[in-house]
C-alpha cells in the first residue's frame, strides 16, 4: 500500500538525516567501544542541540513534502503524523541514534564535531544539510525513475531464463511486485494484479 510505504520512507529518512546531518568533516579516529561516560553523554546531547536534531521533526517535515509531492495522500496525512510520532517515540530512536554516535566516537571527537559545528561554516553545513540530503534523494530518484524500464526489463528477462531452467517456482511471483509496481512521485505504486 502507497501509505505503508510513505510512512516507512518517512521513518527511514529522518532516521538517516538525523545520523548524516551532524557528520563531522573527519573524525580523527574511531572510538573503542568503551562504558559511556555522562560527560560522553552530554556531549552527544549538547550536539543534538546544536543541530536540532529531531527524528519526528525531519520525519513530519518528510511527510509534509510528500504530501505536496502528491496530493492524493493528503487525506491521511495526520495519520501517517501520528503514526510516526508515536513509532518513533515508543522505539526512542533519538536515543538509539546519539547511542549510535556515541558508539562510533569518543567524547572527545563529538566536543570537537560540536567546535566545528559551532563555527560559521559548521553552522551553514548544519542549515543546509537537510535540503542538500532531500535535492540528493531526489536526484537519486529522478535517475531510478529514468532507467526503471532498464530494470524491469533486465529482471523480467532473468525470470523468464529462471523459469526456462526451472528454477521458476523457486522465486513465485518474480520479485515480489517491487518492479512491476514502480514509483510515482517519490512513493512506490501496487504492483499489477496476477
Amino acid at each position: 500500500m502507497k501509505l505503508v510505504r510513505l510512512a516507512a520512507l518517512a521513518l527511514a529518512a529522518a532516521c538517516a538525516l538525523a545520523v548524516s546531518a551532524a557528520e563531522p568533516p573527519a573524525p580523527s579516529q574511531a572510538a573503542a567501544v568503551a562504558p559511556v561516560s555522562a560527560a560522553h553523554q552530554a556531549a552527544a546531547q549538547e550536539l543534538f542541540q546544536l543541530l536540532e536534531l529531531d527524528t519526528i521533526k525531519l520525519a513530519l517535515a518528510t511527510v509534509d513534502v510528500q504530501v505536496q509531492s502528491n496530493p492524493e495522500i493528503a487525506p491521511f496525512q495526520d495519520i501517517l503524523r501520528a503514526w510516526l510520532t508515536k513509532t518513533l517515540t515508543d522505539e526512542k530512536v533519538d536515543d538509539q541514534i546519539k547511542n549510535l554516535w556515541m558508539s562510533t566516537f569518543t567524547e572527545g571527537e563529538l566536543r570537537e564535531v560540536i567546535a566545528f559545528y559551532k563555527t560559521p561554516t559548521g553552522q551553514k553545513v548544519a542549515k543546509k544539510m537537510p535540503e542538500l540530503t532531500q535535492k540528493g534523494l531526489e536526484l537519486g530518484q529522478a535517475a531510478a525513475e529514468k532507467h526503471q524500464m532498464e530494470l524491469q526489463q533486465q529482471i523480467m528477462e532473468r525470470q523468464q531464463a529462471l523459469e526456462s531452467a526451472g528454477l521458476g517456482a523457486a522465486i513465485e511471483g518474480g520479485v515480489e511486485g517491487g518492479v512491476e509496481g514502480g514509483v510515482e512521485g517519490g512513493v512506490e505504486t501496487e504492483p499489477p494484479p496476477r
